[in-house]
């Protein structure tokens, strides 16, 4: 099972993928997609980066990604190629306290 952090992309000019969603965030993966499909229980939750604080959703499960839409179930659904959708990032700050 995998943690998530999902957010709002400030920077999408007009690319359509509105979403942030962080794959186990200490690890850096992210993906960029259109839409979200959560079917696991999630909960706000605080990071501070670049000397502010960020806004996240916090939820654990499996994400598959088709047609733009990210979907993060409890269990994992048929091998879904989401390499399409991943960007690199590189995080210098520590995990917030409650991440885990």
């Amino acid at each position: 099972m995998n943690n998530y952090l999902i957010r709002f992309n400030r920077a999408h000019n007009d690319t359509g993928k509105m979403w942030r969603v962080f794959e186990n965030f200490d690890q850096g993966t992210e993906y960029l997609v259109e839409h979200l499909d959560i079917n696991v229980p999630c909960r706000g939750n605080i990071t501070f980066e670049y000397d502010t604080d960020s806004y996240n959703l916090y939820c654990e499960g499996y994400i598959s990604i088709v047609d733009g839409t990210a979907r993060i179930t409890q269990a994992p659904l048929e091998n879904i190629d989401t390499e399409q959708y991943k960007t690199t990032i590189n995080f210098n700050n520590p995990l917030p306290k409650d991440y885990t």
